[in-house]
């Protein structure tokens, strides 16, 4: 089963509300898309778009950093994940 089959299986999943689905692409020429803070920022952005309570989770850890002035810790965007 290629990669792209997956994807269309898991999006029919996530037309009935059961699951969300968000992408990202290690780009090797591009050192800023090549670590665990680039993948978890941009996980977080896609997801908390689509649900109000990802939203709100979003939202706090701004809030809990100087509403942005800070950075987060990979930890706590691994706890916002969860």
């Amino acid at each position: 089963m290629t990669s792209s089959s997956i994807i269309k299986d898991i999006e029919s999943i996530c037309a009935t509300g059961l699951a969300s689905v968000a992408y990202y692409y290690f780009d090797f020429k591009d050192t800023g898309k090549q670590d665990r803070r680039g993948l978890l920022s941009s996980l977080l952005t896609q997801l908390c778009t689509r649900s109000h309570h990802g939203y709100d989770i979003l939202s706090n850890l701004y809030e809990a950093h100087e509403n942005g002035s800070e950075q987060p810790s990979e930890v706590d965007l691994i706890q916002c994940l969860r």
